[in-house]
């Protein structure tokens, strides 16, 4: 229902004009109640001096409402690849916003409800500059499971070729990566002498191998600016990190971007930590380690191979050209 409110004007009638239109104002013929205003609502009508005015106020709208793309879990980036797949965190949020007073969320149905929304669908329908702009305006982060790594019979696809499947864009164009290396919870041990003594083997492992194959393919990535790689373990490890899980930061060593961070966190922590003191100091020196172990075996391959060549058999002249004696 509509709101009359009287405000007086100002009187500039005489008493005898004022008594001749209170007069006629018994005499005033009404407009039917069942007429109409605007939107629909029905008129209220009341008896008003000809001396005063009458503001009509209409019924209050609905705020505007305003909608919006937002991350469906917001401790997520809005790209998850994992073995199984590439997952959109992403949801629709409906809003009206009041003049005055914080915005409301309306409930409404989701484009993006993961049972209807098919990511690898809308992806395939885009052409590359779209998927350029797409890649360009997101960030991803990769979930690498180390314990099915290291399963015998691995029947997923991998990581690195689901990263293959979003197509060259997304190494072109992707700005901020995250990769998380999660490790089971057998797995953790406390840092004790079994701990020291299971450290050469974690780097024979196919876990430590595959990474060395993802830092080969997160070197074709040409856009990045900024790159976190996590070392993620159970809630209830009484040690947080082991030596043997810091191991396997040393293949991100070989990465061409190197303004990378070493984090480590707790499934618990509401966000991870940066690696310091000494852990830190632990990779660090297990780097030098295996560099000088590097430059071993490289001198160790040349001289086997000056020892089977023979005596005078080839020599390298000083342009570096190979000419038979």
């Amino acid at each position: 229902m509509s709101t009359i409110i009287h405000l007086p004007a100002k009187d500039t009638t005489s008493d005898a004009e004022e008594q001749q239109s209170t007069t006629n104002q018994g005499n005033m013929a009404l407009p039917p109640l069942s007429e109409p205003l605007v939107f629909g609502w029905q008129a209220t009508y009341t008896t008003v001096p000809f001396h005063s005015h009458a503001v009509v106020i209409p019924p209050a709208r609905d705020p505007p409402i305003q909608v919006n793309d937002v991350r469906r879990n917001r401790s997520k980036k809005n790209l998850i690849v994992q073995e199984s797949g590439v997952e959109h965190n992403i949801k629709q949020l409906i809003q009206r916003i009041p003049t005055h007073g914080r915005p409301y969320e309306i409930a409404a149905p989701d484009p993006y409800d993961p049972l209807v929304y098919d990511f690898q669908a809308r992806l395939s329908n885009m052409g590359s500059e779209d998927k350029k702009k797409f890649f360009a305006a997101n960030f991803a982060e990769v979930v690498v499971d180390i314990e099915s790594l290291n399963a015998v019979s691995n029947e997923k696809k991998g990581i690195i070729a689901v990263i293959g499947d979003l197509g060259p864009e997304f190494a072109a164009c992707l700005p901020k990566l995250t990769i998380y290396l999660d490790f089971p919870l057998q797995a953790a041990s406390s840092d004790t002498l079994a701990d020291r003594l299971a450290m050469p083997d974690a780097k024979k492992t196919p876990a430590f191998n595959y990474l060395k194959n993802l830092v080969n393919k997160i070197n074709e990535f040409q856009k990045i600016d900024s790159l976190d790689i996590i070392v993620r373990t159970p809630a209830t490890e009484a040690t947080p990190v082991t030596n043997t899980q810091l191991i396997h930061f040393l293949p991100f060593y070989e990465l061409k971007f190197r303004k990378w961070n070493m984090k480590w966190q707790q499934s618990y922590m509401p966000r991870p930590e940066h690696l310091n003191g000494p852990p830190y100091s632990f990779v660090e020196g297990e780097r030098r380690k295996t560099m000088q172990e590097q430059k071993a075996a490289v001198a160790q391959q040349r001289q086997d191979a000056r020892a089977t060549r023979g005596p005078a058999q080839f020599y390298i002249s000083r342009k570096s050209a190979i000419k038979e004696v």
